[in-house]
């Protein structure tokens, strides 16, 4: 479909009905008692209120029989109290749309058009481009939508949600459309993989080239894509940076599959992603007072909102400027990049083996300061 055509297309007798029934529901008050009479007409709305409201938010005219046969229609999620003229309306559920395939079909549109940002969202490439009707579907059901309607809200939502790091943003290499497509289609269809991959120290002509390979998985950590895969004859699992896989090619061969293997026992528990992890330990670190630039309090370091592991415990010093953290931690590369990045707050207490590294890191860096640079 056109993009440009969606702002024309108009909505169907039935996504009509749809958003005029929301926008009954969205200015109906809620009841939770109907057989309680009195309380029903106190909360209750008059039908002219009603129409006001139509009046100003939908994206046609609606004559009164019409709304007050919608209204009829939506028994027993909306009800009254009194007489036709002085009838005070009210709907008995919370919902703000009732559970209609029509009304699920909005439900849809936003999740479609709210996944639809970029080329690789955690779908195979293959995936998105079958849904490319569906969404072109999507942008029209809520385009054609107005003010007042869940549709119309819908619109903006993709831009009312944003995901961020915790780490410094960074501008991460693009992945290439077409590897990201063969990858994704192999391990979608459990098919082998060949491609070249480029390290960082490589020259124009070096890398290493990968031939049937089984892909495992596709891990996205904090906007960095990394492929999971075994190579021929290989039980080893390998992770590879995807923006530094070239020329990928699915093969239409039966990758190797490992029934005891899961993606996310092995991102989660082994720590695949925290780069050479060790055995495990107990941290104890003194968290202080954060000075420059911006001053904070030991009670407001996210160490006393955030944990590094379950059993985490917290011991405050008795003037309450300082604690004493306890967890247990596997130290990695990732876990001294967080203690460092904190290194004005965060003082190494135990092991002694990792108070030592970090203590002859500082006299490293102190040395170089007390220098004036060249």
């Amino acid at each position: 479909m056109n993009p440009a055509s969606l702002h024309s297309c108009a909505p169907t007798d039935t996504q009509a009905a749809m958003e005029l029934e929301e926008i009954l529901l969205s200015v109906l008050p809620y009841v939770a008692d109907a057989t309680d009479v009195r309380a029903a007409a106190e909360k209750g709305i008059p039908f002219r209120q009603i129409r006001e409201f139509v009046d100003a938010n939908a994206n046609k005219p609606w004559h009164e029989r019409t709304i007050r046969r919608q209204l009829g229609k939506m028994a027993p999620d909306v009800d009254k109290v009194g007489a036709t003229n002085g009838a005070r309306w009210f709907k008995t559920t919370q919902a703000v749309m009732l559970s209609s395939q029509a009304h699920i079909d909005t439900n849809l549109a936003i999740a479609l058009v709210s996944l639809d940002r970029c080329h690789y969202q955690g779908l195979p490439t293959s995936v998105m481009a079958g849904l490319e009707p569906a969404l072109g579907k999507a942008r029209a059901r809520l385009r054609s939508a107005k003010k007042g309607t869940l549709a119309r809200a819908g619109v903006d939502w993709k831009h009312k949600f944003v995901r961020m790091d915790g780490a410094q943003p960074l501008i991460y290499p693009a992945v290439d459309i077409e590897v990201y497509r063969q990858v994704s289609d192999a391990v979608l269809h459990d098919r082998k993989l060949s491609f070249d991959y480029e390290k960082p120290h490589d020259g124009p002509q070096g890398g290493q080239h990968y031939e049937a390979c089984s892909p495992l998985g596709i891990v996205n950590r904090a906007g960095v894509f990394y492929l999971v895969v075994t190579e021929a004859g290989s039980d080893e699992k390998r992770l590879l940076r995807l923006d530094r896989i070239k020329r990928a090619k699915a093969l239409n061969h039966a990758a190797g599959r490992d029934a005891s293997f899961n993606l996310d026992a092995y991102v989660r528990i082994e720590e695949a992603l925290h780069f050479f992890p060790e055995a495990a330990v107990q941290l104890k670190l003194r968290i202080h007072a954060s000075s420059a630039p911006h001053a904070r309090s030991a009670a407001q370091h996210m160490l006393n909102e955030f944990k590094l592991h379950k059993d985490q415990q917290i011991d405050w010093a008795s003037d309450r400027c300082s604690f004493v953290l306890s967890a247990t931690v596997k130290p990695s590369v990732m876990l001294r990049r967080f203690l460092h990045s904190h290194s004005d707050s965060i003082e190494v207490m135990a092991p002694a083996s990792l108070r030592e590294e970090f203590a002859a890191r500082a006299r490293t860096m102190a040395a170089r300061y007390a220098q004036a640079p060249e």
